[in-house]
This record gives C-alpha cells, structure tokens and sequence, in this order.
C-alpha cells in the first residue's frame, strides 16, 4: 500500500512539473496578450479574460498571438510539452488603417508582408516610411516575431 500511494504521489508530482515547463510571460505588456495566455490555458480561462477586459467575441477573433491566429496559437501551445519560455506579443488593427496592417503583416511573416504589399497600390517608398508604434516597420517586425523580415 505505502508503495502504491508513493507512486501516486511520484505521478502526482511529475505531472504538475510537466503542466508548468511552458511559460508564457506578455512580452508587450498589453491585454491582448493577456487574452492570448488565457486562451491556451482554456476557453473558460479565455471567456473570464475577454470578460474582465470588455472585448467581444469579435473583438477577439481578430486577435493574432505572436503572428498566427489566437485559436490556433491556443491549439498549438495546449498541446506543447516543451519546456520554454514564451514571450507572447499580440497585434489587433484597432485603429483600420493600412498601415498598421502592414505592421502586423511584416511581424507575421514574409509571406503575408508580400501579400499585402501586393494588394496595396502604393510606391516602394511609401512601404520604406511606415512607422510601427514609432519604430521603423524592419525594427517592429524583427523585435515581434519576424526575425527574417525582408522589406
């Protein structure tokens, strides 16, 4: 008996280890992230979180964490078993410019960068002056995810 409730204690232990290897840590201090973190811990998590900050449904799906869609980064994470740290950054066009599109694109990845750019009928200067939050959009897409930006 004494080995039984030992072994249970042993798994009891272990697997609370392994439910806290993945830490999320809201790189840009922002709710959207916070949302973000939630929403890999569950959907009720999640629900409370939108709940606490006043956003939609809608609101939230518009959401991207860490430059892919909050549904999948909720999907991706709940199902890691890696022992990292993961600093979460989250971008929503509130303001509907294109600009800030860009921003989020260039932050994403190359691929979607293109897509946009292709999509807006702008001059190749026009793309070189956009600033994000105040940084160069090559500094902003490096410092949030896109560490290979190319403009």
């Amino acid at each position: 008996m004494k080995k039984y409730i030992m072994l249970m204690i042993t798994l009891g232990i272990s697997s609370s280890v392994l439910a806290e290897d993945t830490q999320f840590v809201n790189a840009d201090d922002s709710k959207h992230s916070d949302i973000c973190i939630a929403a890999v811990e569950s959907k009720k998590a999640l629900k409370l979180k939108a709940t606490e900050y006043r956003y939609s449904q809608a609101q939230i799906d518009r959401f991207s964490c860490n430059g892919i869609s909050i549904e999948e980064f909720a999907k991706k994470h709940r199902s890691s078993s890696s022992k990292n740290l993961i600093q979460v950054f989250s971008f929503d066009n509130s303001v509907g410019s294109i600009e800030a599109d860009i921003c989020i694109a260039a932050a994403q990845s190359n691929k979607m960068y293109k897509k946009i750019k292709s999509s807006v009928d702008k001059p190749a200067s026009f793309f070189n002056s956009i600033a994000c939050n105040g940084v160069p959009l090559k500094v902003f897409a490096n410092k949030y995810g896109n560490k290979s930006f190319k403009s």
